[in-house]
């Protein structure tokens, strides 16, 4: 803001008619105070030698040609003409209109000087109830009085080098429009504060702030603070980069704005602060669902040791565009009344603890970040006393975290990762989903995600292990490059239930580290190397489905082509249900019958899990009435009526139809 200087008053002052137009031939009637019949003479110049008439004949400009200078108070009517001529119209009335100083003699002007009053209260008595009057200070100015309030109707303007001591115990409203540069024009202990629409925004350089990272700004960015209700507390505005240097903690007990003009252009540094104090510290003292909104800022410290904001029953609130560097902790989300908060394009970086963590928060849902960066030695954590749902990270980046990414031990109804990336972590566990005993996480999504790590020991995703449940998840369409971990997703706890599917990773077949009841593992891809589809299950069961043509072929060893061959199969789980039929040629061979191509190896466990389940549906012969599958192997055997084992030349042109299922290897 630049600085504010202050107009000349006119000398001869101009009159309007109600559209605006300077108001040529005009009158202007000037009667005693409270007696509009009473003519009061005014004057046209300051010794009062010169009486003017009344009324006062405006020229064509809207203007008298005279000045007109008042003594004391008056009514005063203003015209279009002569009040007594049929068609002229009356445009404005007004008493106890003063010259601004009792009984001196001043011009007709809506300025007036705090220094020709003693103080600020006796140019608020004084003018009071006087419309559109501007009042400056422009030289050092006591209150008069412990309370000060500037009414609406008095503009309030401060021009260097002016400025008002408000002291200690003394308190100065203004309930009008204020206007002052970016110095000092308030000093003492005492309070300012600003009505609903006296300023558009408030800085802390009124209060003596200096953003030279030298200078303690923090009772000044307090005192701003304390000064407004809904209006945005502002920093940088003196300087292109501003760093203010703050010693405590700057707290605020009910909604505010704190803004500033970029995240490299507005810095709160924090010197010397102690561990567990925070820069911003917002506790909405009272149940209410007001806004909070803290953008375009850097928060930081010098050393690491303070943290950035805590975050206490503020509810419908937007943090946004904002730095927070070498701290401990980042933001605590804390109380019982923090719920619809939105955090976007906030910067975590080199933060030694938590990146943003709720802590024994029990106060609702419906948390949103985005397009955020999290480079901390935990990212984001949900701690084990902490109750909450709707939770929403989405293209968010995890970068370079000590311990882990995100850290879930307490309770969470609706938890969704969206769009995210993590990278760099050399050890433990990325996205650690570990509910405490009597904890339960249930709606976790997963989606769209990239996995990479500076580390092949780090595990991507870990759900459960500490005693509490995870229940209805679904992980779907992430890519991992992980090389070296065996798995994607490490099932740690006690009956999870979800979905894993959709998966594109570098782990050739345990994409899941054991089968667990009530998840499903399926259509997961592995990419890298050659390639190739995960291994599916079906809650503890391995799962597949496949259905498709198998072709019979000679596995006697006689080497016989089969005129008529053909077969279908299908595999679901690990059971592949089969049809085939044939026809064997003429043939005098006296080996075993042995037909081979089955879609898959027979399990090798032992009898009969292994080989039970093949049938003949229908044969020319009535020779051969059944068929043997053995172990770790994928041909068909035909036996005879008791047992015995069929050769080629007892088939020799015979038709042969036949069915059976059998477990895969």
């Amino acid at each position: 803001m630049a600085a504010i200087t202050a107009l000349m008053p006119e000398p001869k002052i101009q009159f309007f008619d109600n559209n605006g137009r300077p108001l040529s031939n005009g009158r202007l009637y000037t009667y005693e105070p409270g007696s509009p019949n009473v003519p009061k003479a005014t004057y046209a110049n300051s010794s009062k030698a010169d009486v003017n008439p009344v009324p006062v004949v405006l020229n064509s400009a809207g203007r008298a040609d005279s000045g007109i200078w008042l003594d004391g108070y008056y009514f005063m009517e203003l015209w279009s003409g002569d009040k007594d001529v049929y068609g002229s119209t009356m445009i404005w009335s007004q008493d106890n209109v003063s010259a601004f100083g009792g009984s001196s003699v001043r011009l007709i002007a809506p300025w007036a000087d705090t220094r020709d009053y003693g103080s600020l209260y006796g140019a608020v008595q004084d003018l009071g109830t006087v419309n559109n009057v501007t009042l400056t200070i422009s030289s050092a100015t006591i209150m008069g009085n412990n309370t000060v309030t500037i009414p609406p109707n008095i503009s309030l303007q401060v021009i260097s080098p002016g400025y008002v001591t408000v002291g200690t115990g003394q308190t100065l409203t203004i309930n009008a429009p204020f206007q002052a540069g970016l110095y000092q024009v308030f000093y003492g202990d005492g309070s300012v504060v600003f009505g609903s629409g006296a300023v558009s925004e408030v800085y802390p350089e009124w209060w003596g702030a200096v953003g030279d990272g030298v200078v303690d700004c923090s009772n000044s960015i307090q005192a701003a603070f304390n000064s407004v209700s809904f209006t945005p507390v502002m920093l940088g505005g003196a300087a292109t980069s501003s760093y203010y240097k703050i010693t405590k903690p700057l707290v605020r007990t009910s909604p505010i704005t704190l803004e500033g003009l970029g995240e490299q252009s507005s810095v709160l540094i924090g010197v010397g602060l102690s561990p567990g104090q925070y820069l911003l510290d917002l506790d909405n003292a009272t149940p209410t669902n007001s806004h909070f909104k803290i953008k375009n800022l850097t928060l930081r410290s010098l050393d690491g040791v303070p943290n950035g904001i805590k975050i206490r029953n503020c509810s419908y609130s937007t943090f946004e565009s904002l730095w927070l560097y070498n701290l401990y902790n980042g933001i605590s989300i804390e109380g019982t009344r923090c719920f619809t908060n939105t955090y976007r394009s906030i910067l975590l970086y080199q933060i030694g603890g938590i990146g943003v963590n709720f802590k024994s928060f029990s106060g609702g849902g419906h948390h949103s970040f985005y397009n955020s960066t999290f480079n901390c030695g935990t990212g984001l954590s949900i701690d084990s006393a902490s109750i909450t749902d709707s939770v929403l990270i989405e293209n968010c980046n995890f970068e370079g975290s000590a311990s882990r990414s995100i850290n879930i031990s307490g309770t969470v109804s609706g938890f969704s990762l969206l769009g995210c990336r993590t990278e760099g972590q050399v050890a433990g566990t990325e996205i650690n989903i570990n509910p405490e005993l009597g904890n339960v996480v249930s709606g976790l999504a997963i989606t769209g995600c990239m996995f990479t790590s500076n580390g092949g020991a780090v595990v991507p995703i870990t759900l459960g292990g500490a005693g509490g449940k995870v229940r209805g998840f679904a992980i779907t369409g992430n890519r991992c490059q992980y090389n070296a971990n065996p798995n994607f997703i490490v099932l740690n706890g006690d009956g999870e239930s979800g979905l894993i599917a959709g998966n594109c990773t570098t782990y050739a077949t345990d994409i899941v580290n054991v089968k667990r009841a009530g998840v499903v593992v399926f259509a997961n891809e592995y990419l890298d190397g050659a390639g190739g589809k995960n291994t599916e299950s079906w809650g503890a069961a391995t799962w597949n489905v496949q259905q498709g043509s198998w072709t019979p072929t000679d596995a006697s060893g006689a080497g016989l082509t089969l005129p008529i061959k053909e077969g279908i199969y299908q595999l679901i789980g690990n059971i592949c249900t089969f049809q085939g039929g044939l026809l064997f040629p003429t043939t005098a061979d006296t080996s075993v019958a042995t037909i081979g191509g089955l879609p898959f190896t027979v399990y090798s466990g032992s009898f009969p899990v292994g080989r039970a389940g093949a049938s003949i549906s229908y044969s020319s012969s009535t020779l051969v009435t059944g068929i043997m599958l053995k172990t770790s192997d994928n041909k068909l055997y035909f036996k005879k009526s008791g047992g015995d084992s069929a050769t080629n030349a007892e088939l020799s042109g015979k038709e042969v139809l036949f069915f059976g299922s059998y477990r895969i290897a």
